[in-house]
């Protein structure tokens, strides 16, 4: 056994901090205001797949994340 205390090391690098910042602002700003929207829109014919509006919902924030080189 390892007696390397790094190896249980579970601090967020500093690297990532600011991309951590970015997802967290992520959420809060485009995912979030949507959510309610999201589940007041289900699909009424089969509960088990997404409605249109969910679909564009999703889609909607893909195309937004990617564009901030988060997908």
């Amino acid at each position: 056994m390892s007696s390397n205390p790094e190896l249980f090391n579970l601090k967020i690098s500093d690297k990532f901090v600011p991309i951590l910042e970015q997802i967290k602002a992520f959420i809060r700003d485009e995912i979030d205001p949507l959510e309610e929207e999201f589940h007041l829109s289900p699909n009424k014919d089969d509960i088990w797949s997404l409605s249109s509006r969910q679909t564009e919902i999703i889609e909607g924030l893909k195309t937004k994340a990617q564009a901030v080189n988060l997908w």
